[in-house]
């Protein structure tokens, strides 16, 4: 019995490198993650789970950072931090707030790479039904909606 040798991830990598480069879709990104949802949410429960141990809060936030690698500029990795403080909206970044007294996790915002900030409002009249909501958010992002939301999670004055 023969075993097949498996590619690792750098060797795959490497090949999608030396193809022409293309820009994912956001329908594809979203696919990929909901694909991997069962890893992506033991990550984001396992966040949670990090950060009411390390702040004693009765809230705390997720973020998640969308980040390619250095090398490997196809792969991308999700990195899961817990915080105190709800950050500042920006690119790349998806944020979730949990609320311990009502067991309740809730995502705030979802901001994919600058690139495809721009194509959703390029084509914000053609975005398809499961882009709207990222749309949305993109939206609130460039109009400050998101800055004052981040404001008042924080308990901060909000500047309009």
């Amino acid at each position: 019995m023969q075993v097949q040798k498996r590619k690792t991830v750098g060797e795959l990598a490497l090949e999608q490198q030396l193809k022409p480069a293309y820009e994912v879709p956001l329908k594809e990104f979203g696919k990929e993650i909901l694909e991997g949802k069962d890893t992506y949410m033991s990550n984001l429960w396992e966040a949670v789970d990090r950060g009411l141990k390390e702040h004693s809060t009765d809230k705390i936030f997720i973020a998640v950072l969308s980040l390619r690698e250095r090398l490997m500029h196809n792969v991308l990795r999700n990195k899961f931090l817990p915080r105190q403080s709800c950050p500042t909206p920006t690119y790349c970044q998806t944020v979730f707030k949990y609320e311990k007294v009502h067991d309740k996790l809730e995502i705030l915002w979802t901001i994919p790479d600058r690139q495809s900030c721009t194509n959703l409002l390029e084509n914000a009249l053609k975005v398809e039904q499961e882009e709207r909501v990222v749309l949305k958010h993109v939206l609130d992002f460039y109009d400050g909606t998101l800055d004052r939301l981040c404001q008042k999670e924080n308990g901060e004055i909000i500047h309009t």
